[in-house]
């Protein structure tokens, strides 16, 4: 997934609002995204990838991920391919090895990249994780291997973990080896909160400041549910050189009347005291409410509008281009075009290049209206609903697009 962070992290550095705080708060948000779509990819057998290439305005950069499992059903390794476009052929690119205890906790994961001149796989980074007698994490120990063809491994971070009564974890430590002291050193540590509901409401992170020997704030993290428990948002905020706290960037989550997320929404705070656009993920699910498509998208600032950004799919067959071919070519030559005007809206608004149910969503997730088989030419009537911010959801056949909407 490191591609994915790289490509991320240069769009973040060609806007000029953002600063390299707010970038490094992105970074791990984006981090967060890749750890949903690893939920994703231990679901089934076969997943496949594609990044959208701008210039050319296709999806590229494919990658194939497979799946196997042991005899209790857990997942046992993932190999993941990329596709060779100058032989059209599927070349072998990162191997996970994983390892558990007799209660099936996970512990070992071993990381191998495939070297082509030696036509073999060669270890590169593996994680331990210890437990304590009631299961809690109580430790993730990260060591690498920087060898070409292979060699011992050598510490790398550690990341221990302090749990309550309840067996909530309520503190987390970082640490680097520091390898000419031979010794760990502090890096950062979080501390968490609850609500009585055992929702995670507050992590404070503070960074430890070596020439001080002190720790220091860096970020914190607010996040707010619903009756149901269901997060609908997260607000991060960052320790500035006047010493307080100053918003960096927002989460939003939206989901469908079964309580599946189908939409996850990133502004960050710009230098004119505004929310903007960052990123979206959009969540579609199988009949049987199992998520089988994540689509990721970009803010274009100037532009104003959702560009592609990443795409994984379920392929039952493992072809990932006949699930491409079928699915995705009409979201290709709509996502500069598709939209609801005019947003905001006093009265009522309508689609641009698109038809299908229509469906209005509060912040909180829930259906306020729908208009089914609506058209481009079918004004849909908002004048109902009280003033504020809307999520909307268009399902036609089986693409989804979603957009935020402002009633005034």
């Amino acid at each position: 997934m490191t591609k994915h962070i790289t490509s991320f992290l240069l769009i973040l550095s060609l806007n000029p609002l953002i600063t390299k705080a707010q970038q490094n708060v992105a970074i791990k948000d984006q981090l967060y995204r890749e750890e949903i779509f690893a939920r994703l990819l231990a679901q089934d057998t076969n997943y496949c990838s594609f990044n959208w290439n701008t210039t050319s305005q296709s999806w590229e950069y494919p990658y194939k991920y497979i799946n196997s499992f042991d005899a209790n059903g857990t997942l046992s390794g993932r190999t993941q391919l990329v596709r060779d476009l100058t032989t059209s052929s599927w070349q072998n690119d990162f191997y996970t090895i994983y390892s558990y205890d007799v209660l099936l906790n996970k512990t070992e994961e071993k990381i191998q990249s495939w070297n082509t001149s030696l036509t073999m796989w060669v270890d590169r980074v593996k994680i331990n994780y210890s437990y304590d007698i009631y299961n809690n994490c109580v430790e993730k120990l990260e060591q690498n291997q920087y060898l070409p063809g292979g060699g011992p491994f050598t510490n790398y971070s550690r990341e221990t973990y302090v749990y309550n009564s309840t067996n909530q974890r309520i503190e987390s430590l970082y640490q680097l080896w520091d390898i000419s002291l031979n010794s760990w050193k502090d890096d950062s540590k979080t501390n968490f909160t609850y609500d009585l509901n055992g929702n995670e409401t507050e992590s404070l992170t503070s960074k430890w400041n070596q020439s001080i020997s002190a720790w220091e704030n860096d970020l914190k993290v607010t996040s707010f549910y619903a009756v149901n428990n269901k997060k609908t948002q997260t607000v991060v905020y960052v320790w500035d050189s006047a010493g307080s706290w100053t918003s960096s960037y927002k989460t939003g989550y939206l989901y469908d009347a079964s309580g599946n997320e189908i939409e996850t929404i990133w502004q960050i705070w710009s230098a004119a005291n505004t929310w903007i656009n960052s990123s979206k993920l959009q969540v579609l699910y199988d009949m049987n409410g199992k998520p089988v498509e994540y689509l990721n998208f970009i803010w274009d600032d100037p532009g104003n509008f959702w560009q592609n950004y990443a795409w994984y799919f379920y392929s039952s067959d493992g072809d990932c281009f006949s699930t491409l071919a079928t699915s995705i070519n009409t979201m290709e030559n709509k996502t500069k075009t598709t939209g609801i005007f005019p947003n905001p809206a006093c009265s009522s608004f309508q689609l641009k290049n698109m038809e299908g149910t229509v469906e209005i969503y509060t912040v909180a997730g829930k259906l306020v209206l729908s208009e089914p088989n609506a058209t481009e030419e079918t004004a849909i009537d908002v004048s109902g609903l009280s003033k504020g911010i809307y999520f909307v959801k268009v399902k036609s056949g089986n693409m989804v697009f979603s957009s935020k909407l402002i009633v005034e």
